[in-house]
């Protein structure tokens, strides 16, 4: 038995050193490494017997297994790539569906600037400000709101706000053709448009082109009696006329009411021999010559050398036995304001001057470059 028991631990000590191998293994310092690997070579035989490392065997055969699967995996840029396809065809079908149901709403896909605020279209009752450039079909610029534009055309005035021009849209504070121009444009929009006279300043009234004499007759011939409107009548004396009434009122004379019609009335100079007056739009003394049934003439009596203030400046005057001449400096293109509005000379010939009352603007087609700088939308009020 002894010898056995000799035997038994003589057969049994392989082991323990692998035991201590494998401690030593886990507790050794780096250095014993090399040492420990060459005693645990009979680890191998070991696994084949024992069931532990049986187990240890399969559980590491089942951790191959499944990694196996790992190593097919695609790489993570295609993974990616592949994620991107499938959103990029999501996002395609979605706009498909998108822009059908769009169509089907009449939807306006014009290209628009996303940074700006909603459109603002003017129309009739909104406030608007606006920057222009009008021209005539020649290309002249007549007027602007741009200072620098004014001062490049000569048509810079001191004192004057270049500024946009602020107005109500149908209004009546433009012409026709400039507050039509306005309704449907955008905030910032600029447009050029073309006027034609009837919705400017109207057509040129020929009536308004009148020829003033620079010469005149010394010896004036007046009617005795004359015919005026109703209207002229009461805009003259302001009342009603009365039969044999004596009126008067801006004239150096007075006249008498001689006949009364729904229409017209008959006035009479109240004028006598001799009698002495300045006639009106004269500078000079006029005496009453000769006086008969139908008639009146009446004698002028300028000075030699007299000078008098006329619509053109300053004349001289000259006089014959005939006639009385005044020297004046107009000139063609001359624009002149008078009592009556402002008017134009239109030429100048020896003893008259052809002046056009009409506005400059009448009877010309103009142009102009509109931009829409501000739009006030009108308040609509809901009466309920």
């Amino acid at each position: 038995m002894a010898v056995k028991k000799t035997s038994a631990k003589k057969k049994a000590s392989p082991k323990a050193p692998v035991k201590q191998a494998k401690v030593s293994k886990a507790k050794s310092a780096p250095p014993k490494k090399t040492a420990l690997k060459s005693k645990a070579s009979p680890k191998k035989p070991l696994s084949k017997s024992s069931p532990a490392s049986r187990r240890k065997s399969a559980k590491k055969a089942s951790a191959k297994k499944t990694e196996k699967p790992a190593e097919k995996t695609e790489p993570k840029n295609i993974q990616a790539g592949n994620k991107r396809k499938m959103i990029i065809s999501v996002i395609a079908i979605l706009l498909i569906f998108f822009l059908a149901f769009a169509a089907s709403k009449n939807f306006d896909f014009s290209p628009s600037d996303s940074s700006s605020s909603p459109v603002l279209a003017v129309d009739v009752g909104d406030t608007v400000s606006v920057n222009y450039i009008g021209r005539f079909t020649d290309s002249k610029v007549f007027d602007t709101s741009y200072e620098s534009v004014a001062k490049e055309n000569d048509l810079y005035v001191e004192g004057r706000d270049y500024t946009p021009l602020t107005f109500g849209v149908g209004a009546g504070q433009m012409i026709k053709g400039f507050d039509d121009a306005v309704v449907g444009m955008a905030l910032g929009e600029t447009k050029t448009v073309t006027i034609p006279p009837e919705d400017a300043y109207g057509a040129s009234d020929p009536e308004m082109v009148i020829d003033i004499p620079t010469s005149l007759d010394r010896i004036m011939y007046l009617e005795r009696e004359f015919e005026i409107s109703s209207s002229d009548f009461d805009n003259a004396f302001g009342k009603e006329p009365i039969l044999d009434d004596i009126v008067g009122a801006m004239f150096p004379w007075n006249f008498t009411v001689k006949e009364i019609s729904p229409e017209n009335i008959t006035l009479e100079y109240m004028m006598e021999i001799g009698d002495t007056f300045i006639m009106p739009q004269t500078a000079w003394n006029s005496t009453v010559t000769e006086k008969n049934g139908t008639t009146l003439t009446i004698m002028q009596n300028p000075e030699e050398g007299q000078v008098i203030q006329t619509l053109f400046g300053p004349a001289s005057i000259t006089f014959t036995e005939d006639t009385i001449s005044l020297q004046v400096n107009a000139e063609t293109g001359q624009e002149i304001m008078t009592p009556y509005g402002q008017g134009t000379v239109v030429s100048v010939s020896e003893g008259s001057i052809t002046f056009d009352l009409n506005p400059p603007m009448a009877g010309k087609t103009l142009i102009f470059d509109i931009t829409v700088e501000n739009v006030t939308k009108a308040v609509v009020e809901n009466i309920e």
